[in-house]
């Protein structure tokens, strides 16, 4: 589950960089599960680069949760349905 995840985040991470995809977008739906997900996963990703000899390995799983990061630094985020309730 863990790779599968990361592998479309990898996807994702380089669609936000290209700008195909907003940040603003990735940060507003899944931003709090990519910072969760990257820092549970960080060491494992560590090691697995380590291991593999291949640094690249989740690079851009890793930058991408890295900018959401960055986003959220200082910033209180509200839930959707609070934040966009008398939308119509």
């Amino acid at each position: 589950m863990l790779q599968e995840t990361g592998f479309r985040l990898e996807a994702l991470g380089y669609l936000v960089y290209r700008h195909v995809v907003s940040l603003r977008s990735v940060e507003e739906l899944l931003g709090g599960m990519i910072t969760l997900w990257w820092t549970r996963i960080k060491p494992l990703a560590e090691r697995d680069r380590e291991k593999a000899q291949n640094p690249r390995m989740f690079e851009w799983a890793q930058w991408l949760a890295e900018r959401v990061a960055e986003r959220r630094t200082g910033t209180e985020s509200e839930p959707a349905f609070r934040a966009h309730a008398d939308w119509h």
